[in-house]
């Protein structure tokens, strides 16, 4: 068994053997069910790493579950000196931090991994606070799971509207996190489907991205086809590189800075069922 359980053999073994004691494990001792995911992930990448030789399956199922208890108890650590002043003037610098790298992933310059610790890590440097980014993001991504608010009055412009046509969400945002959201908010009963780039490979503003929702669509023409989104870069970008109308929610009344073509503008969402119903 010793000349087995070592190197690729071992992690190979571990794998097949105790990958789901190990979640198990993690999923009743983790702060929330995608840290469980993160740290059985750690685990694992941690045994390819130790180099550790085992005799016998009982001895590596004790050291992994030992770490795993481990990790956990460490991101309750770290969550509890996890504290951020959430002031007026941190929230408005998270909000351009934020934006800047969206823009960037949408421009396919950093990874969706990168941008969501990035975004901390840039944020807790600024302000002289020791944390970790990518724990902090875990913690932030459950929390923002949980709120299904929409703006008010979309639930009933959305009741409206799919009157008219099915109603399809086109989203940049994390997969788990969307979908959660989703589950909790009015607008979902008048959704016919969602489309998040992190599930196609793709991500707005690019073709490909809008290419895989056509054909997701029964039926999907893009002639009679409508984008209504708030964001220059992805949404109207995104409906100018697919060949679809767009329609820009711009209730700041901020300028088109970028010169990107729109086919119409509102300032506020209740103008939308007029506008499709005469288009």
């Amino acid at each position: 068994m010793a000349d087995q359980l070592r190197g690729d053999a071992l992690f190979s073994y571990a794998v097949e053997h105790y990958l789901d004691t190990v979640y198990r494990a993690a999923f009743h001792a983790a702060p929330s069910p995608q840290d469980a995911e993160d740290v059985t992930q750690e685990v694992f990448e941690a045994l390819l790493r130790s180099g550790k030789r085992f005799r016998e399956p009982e001895h590596l199922r004790a050291w992994l579950l030992r770490v795993t208890v481990n990790k956990c108890k460490n991101l309750y650590r770290a969550k509890r000196r996890t504290e951020v002043p959430l002031t007026e003037a941190v929230r408005a610098r998270y909000q351009v931090i934020n934006s800047r790298l969206w823009e960037q992933f949408e421009r396919g310059e950093v990874s969706k991994e990168k941008l969501q610790s990035q975004r901390f890590d840039e944020l807790f440097a600024e302000l002289g606070l020791p944390h970790s980014g990518a724990d902090f993001n875990r913690t932030y991504m459950d929390a923002l799971g949980e709120q299904g608010c929409s703006i008010p009055g979309a639930a009933d412009v959305c009741r409206r509207l799919a009157q008219l046509c099915p109603l399809y969400l086109v989203t940049n945002g994390v997969s788990r996190t969307q979908h959660r959201r989703l589950q909790g908010s009015d607008i979902t009963p008048y959704i016919a489907d969602v489309f998040v780039s992190e599930d196609t490979g793709y991500q707005k503003p690019q073709r490909e991205y809008f290419d895989y929702v056509a054909a997701h669509i029964p039926d999907f023409d893009r002639a009679v086809a409508l984008l209504v989104g708030d964001s220059l870069t992805s949404d109207m970008m995104g409906g100018q590189n697919a060949g679809i109308d767009t329609c820009w929610y711009n209730p700041g009344g901020k300028p088109n800075a970028l010169g990107v073509p729109i086919t119409y503008e509102i300032a506020r969402l209740e103008e939308l069922p007029a506008l499709v119903a005469g288009a």
